[in-house]
């Protein structure tokens, strides 16, 4: 129900990398992190293998893999002295093995777009680098489209320029937030012993540190400042077909959608598909009698839940025991949002007898 912040997995120690004639089982941008340092002699792999390899770990990987030699080039501006992006020359092979993948629709180009980030430009951390390879998302975009577009491993079917850029774009959203936050904490939090006055002063340290910030970037600036450098927003997300009822300290309270089931006549607030089913509430005990009365009570119950410790930032979801509190049984729902770092209640409720 809650927001998840796009997180980067861990990458497996070195000593835990499979030997590059056995690639690993899983595809996609982890595999290709994982492999993007493995050395193989491109003449002594068979067509039939390279088929396999593509199969089995993506295109990108295989193309890491089977790399000749890699350059390195420095940024303008690093965030850490010697720091440089590993960029790998095109792939190309002894044979007629290829077999090229043909991606024609948007999500399919992001998350190979995401994949090439990591495997062959130095990981998405770099989109929020300035650099003398790239210094926006378009021109990210444009050296993603050029290789996309002329290497023997992709071919675009329907996608150009703009749905190339539009790719980075929506990889670089992805991580905005964990990728800030970290970032802020380095330079600024952990890094220096100046504490910025304002998200303006916040932005000025991030950007003498080595980061290409954005327009977009400044909801997450705000947060991160307002924070002081613990989380990368301030507002959870409401929930598809809930309504926002309370949202004090750090405890926020949703309505759900099952509500109209105990409503007659229905909230007109929320989908009306369950009506007239259940124990009903008299009507009028509609959406303010609810703000007023049964959403202090779950208020009430999360404190509870949160003072006792059944509720932590490590304990998961919770569902209180739907014992009657003055009439009113609660079907309610406690987690923790890691991006905020508040407490969620999401419930309906229903009187034991109805009012009607």
């Amino acid at each position: 129900m809650t927001a998840t912040r796009g997180r980067r997995p861990a990458k497996r120690p070195a000593s835990a990398k499979p030997a590059a004639d056995q690639p690993p089982a899983p595809k996609g941008a982890r595999a290709s992190a994982a492999l993007k340092h493995a050395q193989v002699d491109p003449a002594s792999v068979s067509p039939q293998e390279v088929r396999r390899l593509q199969s089995r770990i993506g295109n990108a990987a295989t193309a890491a893999l089977l790399r000749r030699s890699a350059r390195t080039v420095t940024p303008s501006v690093g965030s850490a002295p010697g720091a440089s992006i590993q960029r790998d020359d095109d792939f190309t092979h002894r044979g007629s093995g290829i077999a090229p993948t043909t991606l024609s629709t948007q999500p399919a180009l992001e998350e190979e777009v995401e994949e090439l980030m990591e495997a062959r430009y130095g990981g998405v951390e770099n989109l929020f680098l300035a650099s003398d390879v790239a210094n926006s998302a378009n021109q990210w975009g444009d050296l993603v489209h050029t290789y996309l577009s002329s290497s023997d491993v992709y071919v675009l079917h329907g996608l150009g320029l703009g749905e190339v850029r539009a790719a980075v774009r929506a990889v670089r959203a992805k991580y905005r937030q964990s990728t800030l936050l970290r970032m802020a904490n380095n330079i600024v939090y952990r890094g220096s012993s100046d504490v910025p006055y304002s998200t303006d002063n916040l932005r000025a340290f991030l950007l003498a540190g080595g980061m290409r910030l954005e327009q977009d970037d400044d909801e997450v600036l705000d947060a991160i400042f307002e924070t002081e450098g613990a989380f990368a927003k301030t507002t959870v997300e409401v929930p598809p077909n809930h309504l926002l009822m309370s949202e004090e300290g750090n405890i926020v309270i949703f309505l759900d959608d099952h509500q109209n089931k105990h409503q007659n006549p229905h909230i007109p607030e929320l989908p009306s598909e369950n009506v007239g089913q259940g124990s009903q509430f008299a009507q009028d005990e509609g959406l303010q009698y609810h703000r007023v009365v049964t959403a202090a009570q779950v208020r009430e119950t999360i404190e509870e839940a949160i003072e006792a410790g059944t509720v932590s930032p490590e304990s998961g979801s919770h569902s209180p025991p739907k014992n009657a509190i003055n009439g009113i049984i609660y079907d309610l729902t406690i987690t923790y949002d890691d991006d905020t770092g508040k407490y969620v209640g999401s419930y309906h409720c229903n009187p034991v007898v109805s009012r009607q």
